[in-house]
This record gives structure tokens, C-alpha cells and sequence, in this order.
């Protein structure tokens, strides 16, 4: 679930960098908003996988894998902040990198612990080829809607029926999958 709702908010937030900030009076930070964006699915893995393994009784290993992101993302932080060029950029892609160690140490030790492999293609080439043709949906409907805000609330809901529609078709989601969703689950046929 955190990949499959994680992929739309990244790449809305990646896309529609710069209508968003503008929205805030803000549109310098509009590059600063798409290293987030990319960090963003990260610190979503690392929060889930954090959970995951303090259910697993390994309460240290989250704790101990945020102190080697953070040793690893200081000197790289205080380095790029302080480049001129790089500055809240380089902040941002500190912490993009912090989010991605962490979430792949915390990855890492759950594949130790329950000997379950990760399965790329589930869980991520199928939700990716979803997020692919939602990036193409906003592309090719952007000149269309000319930059309004209910223009952006259309492409949104078209690029998000888009990328759920390919997600049942490649395997990506299935019924089951929604049948165990507590607030969905209970709507749909057995």
C-alpha cells in the first residue's frame, strides 16, 4: 500500500512542482519540492518498514539504521548547503539520501528476519508502469487544461483512474488485494 498510493503522490508532486509553489507565491523552491518529492517515497518505505520491524520485536534496528543515514547524510548536508549553487537544494538532496539508506537498511533487515524475498515486480515495476502512464496523462493533458486549478484537479483524477486501471490490469492490485482493505473490503463481493 505505501508504493501503490506513494507513486501518485511523488509524481504529482514531482510534475506539478512548480503550480504548486506558485500557488504559495513561492516558485523558486519549485526544484527543491521535486528532490523532496523523489525522497518522499523513500521516508514513506522507511516509516512503513520502521513499523514493520518494531512488530517484528526489533525495536533497535530502526533506531540503529536512522543513526547510520544520519552519519552518512550530515557531512553531505553541511557540504552541499554550503555550496552557493547547491544550497536548499543540496539540503534537500541530504535528506533524499538520508530516507533512501534508511529505508533500504530497514528493507534489508526485514528480508533477514522473516526470509521473505522482496518481489520487484509487485512491488515495484507494476506500480512504476502505472505511475509511467499517469506521467503521460498529465503530459499530454496539461497544454489542455491550461494551468487552472479545476484543469489540475481534472488531470489528477484522470492520471489517478489511469494508473489504478493499469494496476488491475498488469497484477498490480487484484480483488483480493482490495478485499482486505477494512474500509473497502466490506463493499466488495467475496
Amino acid at each position: 500500500m505505501t508504493i501503490l498510493i506513494g507513486i501518485p503522490c511523488l509524481i504529482i508532486l514531482f510534475y506539478f512542482s512548480l503550480p504548486l509553489t506558485a500557488f504559495f507565491k513561492s516558485t523558486d523552491i519549485a526544484p527543491i519540492l521535486r528532490v523532496l518529492a523523489l525522497g518522499g517515497i523513500f521516508s514513506y518505505i522507511q516509516q512503513t518498514t520502521t513499523g514493520i520491524l518494531q512488530g517484528l520485536g526489533k525495536v533497535h534496528l530502526p533506531v540503529f539504521n536512522s543513526i547510520i543515514a544520519a552519519i552518512l547524510r550530515i557531512p553531505i548536508l553541511v557540504y552541499l548547503t554550503g555550496l552557493p549553487q547547491w544550497g536548499l537544494r543540496g539540503t534537500a538532496w541530504a535528506y533524499t539520501l538520508g530516507f533512501f539508506i534508511m529505508a533500504v537498511l530497514n528493507l534489508m533487515a526485514i528480508t533477514r528476519y522473516t526470509g521473505m524475498p522482496l518481489d520487484l515486480q509487485r512491488f515495484v515495476l507494476q506500480p512504476i508502469s502505472g505511475g509511467i502512464g499517469m506521467l503521460l496523462v498529465f503530459h499530454f493533458l496539461d497544454p489542455v487544461f491550461g494551468g487552472q486549478m479545476a484543469g489540475y484537479l481534472s488531470e489528477f483524477s484522470i492520471g489517478i483512474a489511469l494508473y489504478s486501471a493499469i494496476l488491475f490490469i498488469n497484477g498490480g492490485v487484484t480483488f483480493s488485494d482490495l478485499r482486505r482493505l477494512p474500509w473497502l473490503g466490506k463493499f466488495l463481493p467475496p
